[in-house]
């Protein structure tokens, strides 16, 4: 099952210059602080016996320390959230190379599980993409 997600600030957008799949990717480009990518309508991972979440996420080489892309899970659809579930993060994670990540979810099964992922980035020529989110 593929996500919809939807951008709370103007940082996030859909971009073609790099992606996994060759069509596009969500993007913050430069000049975020905490920009939030959220999934669009909570997720009811009650009943599941068991809850993964894929996807692919890449930063630009020249991301700097304190700079990152972060993966939040909420389970009360929003309103609480349990930061860095994931993160990559710059001076520390590999950086111009695409990453798949595999996170389990058994322990944020409820009826209203929501995803965001957050960015901070400080120069405009730095990205940081997501893309084949699961």
């Amino acid at each position: 099952m593929s996500l919809e997600l939807a951008c709370r600030v103007n940082a996030w957008a859909r971009s073609t210059q790099r992606s996994t799949d060759g069509n596009w990717s969500a993007e913050v480009d430069g000049r975020a602080n905490d920009a939030a990518l959220e999934l669009s309508s909570p997720l009811d991972l009650s009943w599941a016996g068991t809850a993964t979440l894929t996807f692919d996420w890449f930063i630009e080489g020249g991301f700097d320390l304190g700079e990152y892309v972060a993966l939040d899970v909420s389970t009360d659809g929003g309103t609480n959230w349990t930061r860095n579930v994931s993160l990559i993060a710059g001076n520390e994670s590999q950086e111009d190379v695409w990453r798949q990540e595999i996170v389990n979810l058994e322990s944020f099964r409820t009826d209203s599980v929501k995803i965001r992922f957050r960015a901070s980035v400080s120069a405009r020529n730095e990205d940081a993409n997501v893309d084949n989110v699961r």
